[in-house]
């Protein structure tokens, strides 16, 4: 599934045509944050940048902006524009989890890396001409991305008891489980990965749960864990995994993505139903937290990622390439997705109506 086709199968589900502008998102409204300067990517316009005035630029997630400090630089190949920029950020722990990771007091939970074969299974990449700090790194990348699907199992495990505690209709909670089921092979094939590179028996070891495993104790709360973990986390993550299987050359590596990409869509696309339900069954106080948390989105890339044609063919990207993909996620799908689901009225607010 490319990304225009999971832009227009949320946008039919949502009833929404088009594209809507995006806004700034809002700064968290909790924690102690900081303020600090970086560059914010988006995609150049037949080689040329917009002036700062008219760029549309969003941080990454829990982070907003407080000034743009100056014109774009155009990259070397006139793929990208980027913006010296002041942003304000609340201080979270980042686990590098990507789509909805298992959440254990307000934080995303991953089992450590163990020394296993059982979780390894799927194709093995081509080593011919990779050096071994290449296959380290492929090999460490690999891993993390095992670790972060293999908590989703978890984390799609809690969202099926979360949807059972709430009354969800069948279909959704039959989505949820099969959801855990898709990422437990995801999991599985990042590992087999992993341990080819590493030449070495790569799994997860246990994850934490502190004796249970948390249910939404309100649909507002199951609501805006959808809208945090699913309609943000796992729209971004199918978007970079399309951004990946676009480079990526080593058949097998193409193979684990091309699965990836299909299903993680598919997940991204259960997030905003449930949140479409949700909505519908909870009425105002819901609409006005979902749409406060998806007024957050974004999602954090780590800042040194860094990648050649030869790592990209083997699925790790750049994170500078990574922000580009985030911002155009958020900006061509997040952000009209949810102004269409969160709009106040019967229907849909005239705004809105207006630009779809």
């Amino acid at each position: 599934m490319s990304n225009v086709h999971l832009r227009a199968r949320i946008f039919t589900l949502l009833g929404i045509a088009a594209i809507v502008p995006l806004t700034s998102p809002a700064t968290a409204d909790s924690g102690d944050t900081f303020v600090g300067s970086r560059e914010i990517c988006i995609v150049a316009t037949d080689g040329a940048c917009p002036a700062s005035a008219d760029a549309e630029l969003v941080p990454d997630y829990w982070c907003a902006l407080v000034s743009v400090d100056g014109e774009a630089t155009l990259d070397a190949t006139a793929e990208s524009c980027c913006y010296p920029v002041t942003v304000e950020c609340k201080e979270v722990e980042n686990c590098g989890c990507y789509g909805r990771p298992f959440v254990l007091e307000g934080r995303p939970v991953q089992a450590p890396a163990a020394e296993r074969s059982d979780w390894a299974r799927g194709p093995v990449p081509a080593l011919a001409g990779l050096s071994a700090n290449q296959c380290a790194r492929l090999a460490q990348f690999w891993t993390d991305n095992g670790l972060a699907e293999h908590s989703s199992v978890a984390g799609f495990a809690r969202f099926a008891l979360d949807l059972c505690a709430h009354g969800a209709p069948p279909d959704l909670v039959h989505r949820a489980l099969v959801a855990a089921v898709e990422e437990t092979a995801h999991a599985r094939l990042c590992f087999a990965l992993a341990t080819a590179y590493a030449d070495a028996p790569v799994g997860p070891g246990a994850i934490e749960m502190n004796g249970a495993a948390p249910v939404a104790r309100t649909l507002v709360e199951l609501a805006v864990h959808t809208a945090r973990e699913g309609a943000i986390g796992e729209t971004l993550s199918a978007y970079i995994a399309a951004e990946m299987l676009a480079r990526a050359t080593d058949p097998a590596v193409r193979h684990v993505l091309e699965q990836i990409v299909r299903e993680e869509g598919r997940h991204a696309e259960l997030a905003w139903a449930t949140l479409k339900w949700a909505i519908a069954a909870g009425g105002e106080p819901v609409r006005a937290a979902v749409a406060a948390e998806l007024a957050t989105a974004g999602l954090t890339v780590p800042d040194d990622l860094d990648a050649d044609a030869v790592l990209e063919g083997h699925g790790l990207v750049s994170a500078a390439r990574l922000r580009r993909c985030v911002d155009e996620g958020v900006r061509t799908l997040v952000a009209p997705a949810a102004a269409a689901l969160t709009a106040v009225g019967p229907a849909r607010s005239a705004e809105v109506e207006a630009r779809v």
